[in-house]
């Protein structure tokens, strides 16, 4: 074992990166592999109690697009366009859509096994966040695995099936992490044998490049294996620079994809993202790790969608989000040598890892939210390791007393947040429970608005529908969707007159839109303009020659009028 270098009086001795001993809160470290076959058992076992409920949830949200209604999962051919056809799917994700497409073969659309996945992947990554930190020979490993595994935040990322996207990156990205410090060891770590180096490296590799075709958020791992080797050794060689170059080139490919495809899915979006000026969303990305660290330390009132605050350059406390995150960077770097390098590369671990997501290029998300839960992702082990590795040096200060106290500290908490997390995960049952517990969080949520209505108008409760539709268009006047399914509601409620309204009106601001020329259709035809319903059933199938209710409605009118079927062509 080797010895250890204590830091100032005060400090815990862990921060300045050497190994300490085994503590209470770091057992396993140096056991035996039957306890280390017990520790990983553990935290599965704990993790599948914890999501229990999970399992009776159903498809929420983008679930239908991902999953319910991806005609990509029906067929082989499907596959090879999941993989070839970047437009196929809203994100390019070929091998999380892969998973899906198996599922989907073995059990058809019962939500219950896409659940089941996702907990076993998540469980999965809690054993190998666990043996990374063993890897890095952190005090406190398993209770940071097991606080990853069980804490509330991550719910999101579980619980919703499309989210597949974190749970199965996840898995590569720890699965590579663990490959490249086998292939590049640190200090006091066991030596593996010469030959069997690149053989790690290639697998380092290819598990990366399995991590980004999963989620490309991923895309911070080279930058933090950087960061770890620093951590513990105090300098980068070239090198060390010279081994992650290819990842980065990996990570600049992929995030150049993603971006190009988030660009032409935002331009032709129903609701584009605001032009935010640098300064906005310096601000917003000065704001944006504050709100994920207190989550991360008191995480109450989680929801599916935050409420976005209000951006104004112009009001001076917005500008302390930014100066304390700064400040806080710069006071980590300036007291390193006293008490160690750790805390400041858990804090850029965190903020590097938020990166693609703090608001400097523009996502989807943007459009409804600054944050979300699931982002929390990969950045909270930074942040968990370190509180896990605080509370083992204090236990460990504490002496005997602290030696007795720690366990019962640290299985309250974990009790804590496993009954959190059992409770999270009730909210995805299905869409209502989803929607009406959003409203709950942030009653002017003009998403949670519009799709609790889409629900009800498909469940045939078009009255109650109305009233969130219009609620939603408060929130978000002149939104072309909204008009549209109001309309819907308005024909299904016996207001004709407001139905015609409304859908006129969403014409107007999307004159090119089949499904309003087909619900147009529809109305004239109800109030017997036969003229106006050919002529809008006729638009609908040149702007989408798909559109079959549209072909239905048109041939059904022109055979009662004596007039030839629609030669318009079934495909473009």
């Amino acid at each position: 074992m080797l010895r250890t270098v204590r830091a100032p009086v005060g400090f815990p001795g862990w921060l300045a990166t050497e190994v300490e001993p085994p503590t209470v809160l770091n057992t396993m470290t140096t056991s035996s592999p039957r306890k280390r076959l017990a520790a990983g058992a553990g935290l599965l076992v704990v993790t599948l109690v914890a999501y229990l409920p999970a399992f009776r949830g159903g498809f929420v949200f983008d679930d239908e697009d991902y999953i319910v209604n991806n005609w990509a999962l029906r067929s082989l051919d499907g596959l090879r366009v999941l993989w070839l056809d970047h437009s196929a799917t809203a994100q390019y994700y070929p091998l999380t859509c892969t998973t899906f497409w198996v599922e989907y073969h073995l059990w058809g659309l019962n939500p219950a096994g896409y659940h089941v996945v996702n907990v076993v992947l998540h469980g999965v990554n809690a054993v190998l966040f666990w043996m990374l930190l063993r890897r890095l020979q952190l005090p406190g490993a398993w209770f940071a695995a097991a606080l990853f595994a069980l804490h509330p935040v991550h719910v999101e990322s579980v619980a919703w099936v499309t989210e597949r996207k974190n749970t199965l990156s996840g898995l590569f990205y720890l699965l590579a992490a663990l490959a490249y410090l086998r292939f590049r060891p640190l200090a006091g770590a066991a030596p593996d044998r010469p030959g069997s180096r690149w053989g790690f490296y290639v697998a380092a590799l290819a598990a990366y490049a399995a991590a980004l075709l999963s989620k490309t958020t991923t895309i911070a791992l080279p930058a933090a294996i950087l960061l770890v080797i620093w951590w513990k050794c105090g300098r980068v060689k070239w090198r060390d620079i010279a081994g992650v170059a290819p990842f980065f080139v990996l990570a600049f490919v992929s995030a150049l994809g993603t971006l190009t495809q988030e660009s032409a899915d935002l331009a032709r979006a129903p609701h584009t993202v605001h032009a935010y000026t640098l300064l906005e969303r310096v601000l917003v990305a000065g704001r944006v790790p504050w709100f994920y660290l207190g989550k991360l330390v008191w995480p109450t009132d989680l929801a599916f969608i935050y409420a976005r605050w209000a951006i104004d350059p112009r009001v001076w406390w917005q500008y302390l989000y930014p100066l304390a995150s700064l400040a806080l960077l710069l006071g980590l770097w300036l007291g390193r040598r006293r008490i160690g390098r750790g805390p400041l590369v858990a804090g850029l671990y965190f903020v590097g890892t938020l990166l693609p997501v703090l608001g400097f290029a523009d996502y989807g998300l943007m459009r409804y939210t600054f944050v979300a839960d699931h982002f929390l992702y990969l950045p909270s082990l930074g942040v968990l390791a370190l509180l896990a590795a605080v509370a083992a040096a204090a236990s460990r200060q504490l002496g005997s007393s602290g030696g007795r106290a720690a366990p019962v500290l640290a299985g309250l908490t974990l009790l804590a947040l496993g009954t959190g997390t059992a409770r999270q995960n009730l909210i995805y049952a299905d869409v209502e429970t989803l929607w009406r517990d959003t409203l709950a969080h942030d009653p002017q949520s003009p998403v949670a608005h519009y799709n609790l209505a889409r629900h009800l108008i498909d469940t045939d409760r078009a009255a109650e529908a109305v009233a969130h539709l219009e609620a939603a268009l408060r929130a978000q006047p002149g939104d072309v969707d909204t008009l549209n399914n109001l309309g819907v509601a308005y024909v299904k409620t016996g207001r004709i007159d407001d139905a015609l309204r409304t859908l006129e009106q969403a014409l107007r601001l999307r004159p090119d839109d089949d499904f309003i020329h087909t619900n147009l259709g529809v109305l004239y035809a109800r109030r017997g303009n036969i003229e106006a319903a050919i002529k809008h059933f006729t638009r609908a199938l040149e702007l989408n020659p798909r559109r079959e209710e549209a072909r239905a409605n048109l041939n059904t009118l022109l055979a009662r009028s004596r007039r030839p079927p629609s030669s318009q062509p079934m495909t473009p």
